[in-house]
């Protein structure tokens, strides 16, 4: 058995993209091209609008944000959402008062719809 951290004192500041009150801890990758992450976001932390490399599924797990797609629109998200953008889509998160903690998914080819239901504007969060 190994033991692993990924905490939040582990966890590396983002800097891009205008962003604060943001880290990310590496999890693991199966290529170059799949990786998993956990984001960690300060009480209204912020990692500002840029383009997804890869595919992206956000994973909330604790807390509140507002996120946006190509849309333009923010759409409020809480523990349960998953949220996905393709690549190349501009994207922003932005933490509520309690901030936020979620695990991202990024790679080529990934399919939510595959296994989770969609939920309209209003749900859940």
């Amino acid at each position: 058995m190994r033991i692993y951290s990924f905490a939040w004192d582990k966890a590396h500041p983002i800097e891009r993209y205008s962003s604060r009150g943001a880290k990310q801890a590496p999890i693991c990758s199966k290529s170059k091209v799949t990786e998993i992450s956990c984001f960690y976001l300060e009480p209204m932390g912020i990692i500002g609008l840029h383009e997804a490399q890869s595919d992206q599924l956000l994973l909330v797990m604790r807390g509140h944000a507002s996120v946006t797609g190509a849309e333009g629109q923010p759409v409020r998200v809480g523990p349960g959402s998953a949220v996905y953008w393709e690549r190349g889509e501009m994207h922003e998160t932005r933490a509520a008062d309690e901030g936020l903690i979620a695990f991202v998914l990024e790679g080529a080819r990934l399919y939510p719809e595959r296994n989770m239901p969609r939920w309209l504007r209003g749900q859940p969060g």
